[in-house]
């Protein structure tokens, strides 16, 4: 399960919470806590608000929108 939220406009308040949700909101299988919740902006990185959700390495502050370099979506498998 993953939940990815895209947002439009730069309201601080909108922001806050959906950083809220995204550091906060888990689920917990097998002991594990597994972050359910992303959140991009929607002029952001699309493969991003695509995977953001259901796969770590999209959710952490290195994501490709973030990094430097080629863009091609092979290079993030």
């Amino acid at each position: 399960v993953g939940i990815q939220f895209i947002r439009f406009g730069n309201n601080f308040a909108g922001q806050k919470r959906l950083k809220r949700l995204d550091d906060n909101l888990t689920v917990e299988k097998a002991g594990v806590k597994i972050d359910i919740v992303d959140t991009e902006p929607s002029n952001g990185n699309v493969w991003k608000m695509l995977l953001g959700a259901i796969n770590p390495w999209f959710d952490h502050g290195d994501s490709p929108s973030q990094q430097h370099g080629s863009s091609s979506p092979n290079d993030y498998r």
